[in-house]
């Protein structure tokens, strides 16, 4: 399988599945409108993979987007299986996740994808620190939702 053909599909398979978690999970009318911001990174990100494989401003993209659609995909699963007797294994973590995973994208496409436009190069080697603190910054957010104190 061609690195292409792999890019489109994980695209694909994401808007797909952002789709049916959207309309078959508890969702509102915000959900819709996320459905063109998902595709849009998504697509985006699919394109500059495949036409710029050096750049890595599509595999950010591409991340950001497949992030994106897993919100809704997790968040669906952790609601449905909460409900169920017994509850499904891992829908607290599932619903822990959900929460969490909206932060990656914002990080992503605020702060990432600026740091190493146009080229995907950073600007400098002083701007290392920054990439650090990103690093740093996104693991202290995953250990504090996972193992912080839960709020209900």
């Amino acid at each position: 399988m061609s690195r292409g053909a792999f890019v489109w599909g994980l695209a694909a398979l994401d808007i797909v599945a952002f789709i049916v978690a959207s309309v078959v999970g508890p969702s509102d009318a915000s959900t819709v409108l996320w459905i063109p911001v998902v595709a849009l990174f998504l697509l985006v990100g699919a394109l500059l993979w495949t036409r710029v494989p050096a750049n890595p401003i599509g595999p950010m993209f591409l991340t950001a987007g497949t992030i994106l659609a897993l919100v809704p995909v997790v968040g669906t699963y952790a609601v449905i299986g909460h409900m169920q007797v017994p509850p499904w294994p891992g829908s607290d973590p599932a619903r822990t996740a959900a929460n969490a995973l909206f932060f990656y994208p914002i990080v992503i496409a605020l702060i990432g994808i600026p740091l190493v436009f146009p080229d995907g190069r950073l600007p400098s080697r002083r701007f290392q620190w920054v990439v650090g603190f990103l690093v740093l910054d996104v693991i202290s957010w995953a250990v504090g939702v996972f193992f912080g104190p839960s709020i209900p």
